[in-house]
């Protein structure tokens, strides 16, 4: 069962600069060397992440059609927090995760 959507917001910071958050596909991808994400990001976010490599991924609940495991997913975001290893031409990016938690929604 896929607790998560295939897709994450994005929230990168430079400097002094405000948050950027951006809305992206994402991939899982595990490799002798752990788990990676991989994304595309747009030019902002690229130029702001070679000022500051550290990124937070956020994953909404995932609502799911089986009443036994739509309680848990209505409440529950996954909040990633990683370092872009490498940043290739056209913006695609490599995530290394370095923590996460699950989150409950507050009502």
């Amino acid at each position: 069962t896929t607790l998560f959507p295939p897709s994450a917001f994005v929230i990168t910071c430079a400097g002094a600069s405000c948050p950027r958050v951006t809305h992206v596909s994402i991939s899982f991808v595990t490799g002798d060397d752990g788990l990676r994400i991989e994304t595309t990001l747009g030019k902002s976010a690229c130029r702001e992440i070679n000022g500051n490599d550290h990124v937070t991924l956020l994953f909404p609940p995932l609502s799911s059609s089986s009443s036994e495991d739509n309680d848990m997913n209505d409440k529950l975001s996954l909040i990633v927090d990683g370092v872009v290893e490498r940043i290739f031409d056209g913006g695609e990016v490599v995530v290394k995760p370095l923590s996460a938690v699950r989150h409950y929604k507050r009502s």
